[in-house]
């Protein structure tokens, strides 16, 4: 069956944008007259000897047409001099403003934003005051984020070489009124380190403390002179935004500035459009720098604009996670570990450990199964005596998995699919016992893989299978990284960001760009993955896709009477109204829970609910209830099927032939959606009865992992 592909999401701007923004800024740095005289010395410094600010070097008048770049059909003008009205931003779209008038290493950077709209809807704009940029797209970026109901929060990162770091970031320091002018001051200063300050504060409020300090000593740090600039970016999942940039100042330091950046440098005389004062307005300081990392393939001077599915070498300010693919959290330092019961949530609002499982959860299924309660001691006994558990276990990577139909091909996807179950139990067990044998293999599997794996193949012809593959793995190997990397295992952080950096390049290009050419397991598969890599990586904007995809296909893959005669047809595909029935596998008529491949066979469709569930579990566990969304459609879908896997003969069967099993994924029963529901006082007999009846033989296969263990209802 032919179907097409839906065009893939446009991920970045284009290299031209990025281009004319380059000379645009030169053209200006041409033509440009330096702003007044030098900024007066401050008062009083901070007893490390740096010079203040002495050099304004911002483009005169800042926002003039031609420093000013947008995308998505986003709109500016300048009213008035140095004032720059962005209205509206659009979904998806950015802004970017070159500032100064020359390359420059050492500077100070002050402005106001306003925007005329917050509300607890809006899932946020991220607005980078970027420094430093070089012409391959290197840069340090400062990040204001302002999620929802207008809660701010910062963000320092660093692109250098292509490689993509987070330095560290804030929770919330502030929060946004409608309307309300939120002034933003950054420092970049010295070169051995890089000392990297940021901080903002309502207008008219006491001027805070900086509430980030990065001192950047790495190799890698950025010492060179460059542009600097403003881009804001707006998550694709937000209503277009109307907002007001204003009061902007850049100003450079000199040779004994620049020489005397080991330590925060003097306070400004005068605090930019509010009262002076050093006492912290909110937050406190954030941790010290916190790296993670996102390959980069698109060296650029701006970043890219558009959440990519392969990171881009600048990324933009971005979704409610920091960065549109990259808010890489490698960082949150695991504290509490998922076997004390501990949990936290990161500054992109990710609950952690929050894919499949919460931390509250493990608490409660280890005290379980130390207890010896049933089912989860025969299930945990069943895990644990699996040939998954083997601490012998020896991982086998490949660089690039290819797969056709079936595993007719198998080049790593066999052992792909193996060692991401044997991660996921190893992290399992040592969860639930404290082995850190087990946390120990876990780690080794995991780190095998990012250290060898590049990509997957895949077309239509050859290896088919090779998105579907990825949509597994990819579901699977972030459960088993979530659970150890939020816990005492120790797992070292440039591994973590190593196994960041795989689940981007190898896996995200694979499950986040929307192909639909499959049926519904290979949907629910690839929003899955989608969703499990964007929480892991702290990425909203990935975990967006996800549950976005989900929400379209999901209505087509279970059938309910209110869509009509028909189902509803899938989005981006080729299939039409009269394609319909064979795209379901020819059912005699249409009726409530019926799934898109009931009539192929009961393992399809197994995977398919199964996935759907999967990803209704871990949405809820981030405070997105997509149970609750779909429950008529859930429900029905998991009554109807589990009526014929109970009883084949049952009446009421609308297939052409019997329900049919080709394998043992029809064993692995509904657990996540039963417990859910039952929980919610939903009647589920037929489910009840299917998920009792396979407890506890129901084990791991594919991403369908140990489900009586970890979400088994008494």
């Amino acid at each position: 069956m032919a179907i097409t592909r839906r065009g893939a999401r446009a991920h970045r701007a284009s290299a031209t944008t990025r281009s004319q923004l380059l000379v645009a800024a030169v053209v200006a740095a041409l033509v440009a007259v330096l702003l007044g005289t030098a900024v007066a010395q401050a008062a009083g410094d901070d007893g490390t000897g740096a010079a203040e600010p002495s050099s304004p070097l911002l483009l005169t008048p800042p926002f003039a047409q031609g420093t000013v770049t947008t995308t998505k059909g986003t709109e500016t003008t300048s009213p008035a001099p140095g004032r720059l009205v962005v209205g509206e931003v659009q979904p998806g779209g950015s802004y970017t403003a070159a500032l100064a008038t020359a390359p420059v290493a050492d500077v100070d950077v002050t402005h106001s934003l306003v925007l005329h709209h917050v509300d607890a809807s809006n899932p946020g704009l991220y607005e980078q005051t970027q420094a430093r940029v070089q012409p391959d797209g290197d840069r340090y970026g400062l990040t204001v984020l302002v999620r929802h109901s207008g809660h701010v929060a910062l963000r320092v990162d660093r692109v250098s070489g292509g490689q993509y770091t987070v330095l560290s970031r804030t929770g919330k320091v502030a929060v946004l009124a409608e309307d309300a002018p939120l002034l933003v001051q950054v420092r970049v200063v010295g070169s051995s380190p890089v000392v990297l300050q940021a901080r903002v504060w309502r207008m008219g409020a006491e001027r805070p403390d900086w509430q980030v300090t990065v001192r950047d000593e790495d190799p890698e740090r950025l010492q060179a002179p460059g542009a600097v600039a403003l881009q804001g970016y707006l998550s694709r999942k937000a209503e277009p935004l109307r907002l007001t940039l204003a009061d902007v100042s850049v100003a450079g330091f000199g040779q004994e500035g620049a020489a005397a950046g080991g330590g925060a440098v003097a306070e400004p005389a005068t605090a930019p459009n509010g009262s002076s004062g050093g006492a912290p307005a909110t937050g406190p300081t954030t941790t010290s720098p916190d790296p993670a990392t996102a390959p980069s393939t698109d060296p650029s001077a701006g970043p890219s604009v558009e959440p990519s599915t392969t990171p881009s070498s600048s990324p933009p300010p971005v979704d409610p996670s920091t960065e549109p693919t990259s808010e890489p959290a490698s960082s949150p330092s695991p504290s509490a570990s998922a076997s004390t019961g501990g949990s936290q949530t990161s500054p992109a609002g990710f609950v952690h450990p929050g894919i499949m499982t919460s931390a509250s959860q493990l608490a409660a299924v280890r005290a379980k199964v130390a207890a010896g309660e049933e089912p989860w001691a025969s299930a945990f006994a069943k895990a644990k005596g699996s040939s998954w558990a083997n601490l012998s276990w020896q991982p086998q990577p490949v660089p690039v998995v290819m797969c056709g139909a079936y595993n007719r091909i198998d080049i790593g996807c066999t052992a792909e699919t193996k060692d991401a179950q044997a991660a996921y139990t190893m992290a399992l067990i040592y969860t639930y016992t404290g082995d850190e044998r087990y946390a120990r293999k876990a780690v080794e599997i995991l780190d095998a893989w990012s250290g060898v794996l590049q990509s997957h193949s895949f077309d239509t012809t050859t290896y088919v299978n090779g998105r579907l593959q990825a949509a597994w793995a990819g579901s699977v190997f972030p459960k088993a990284a979530e659970l150890i990397r939020y816990s005492d295992a120790g797992w070292s952080p440039d591994r973590v960001q190593r196994f960041e950096g795989m689940l981007r390049t190898a896996f995200l290009p694979m499950v986040r760009d929307g192909w639909v050419g499959g049926n519904a397991n290979w949907q629910m598969s690839m929003a899955e993955a989608t969703v499990n890599i964007g929480i892991f990586l702290d990425d909203r904007s990935v975990f967006d896709d996800g549950v976005g995809d989900w929400r379209a296909q999901v209505v087509s893959s279970v059938y309910l009477t209110s869509d009509g005669a028909k189902p509803v047809l899938p989005a981006g595909t080729s299939i039409t109204a009269g394609r319909v029935d064979s795209y379901w596998f020819s059912p005699e008529r249409y009726v409530d829970g019926l799934q898109g491949e009931t009539c192929r066979d009961a393992d399809h469709m197994m995977m398919g609910m199964a996935a759907a569930l999967d990803v209704a579990e871990t949405a809820g566990i981030q405070g997105v209830d997509l149970y609750r969304e779909q429950q008529r459609r859930l429900v029905a879908g998991l009554e109807y099927n589990a009526r014929y896997l109970n009883d084949p003969s049952a009446p009421g069967w609308v297939c052409p032939a019997p329900l049919k099993k080709i394998g043992t994924a029809s064993n692995q029963g509904w657990e996540v959606g039963y417990a859910h529901y039952a929980g919610e006082g939903v009647s589920l007999p037929q489910t009840q009865q299917l998920v009792r009846s396979l407890r506890p033989r129901n084990g791991t296969e594919l991403f369908m992992n140990w489900s009586t263990l970890t979400h088994a209802r008494s």
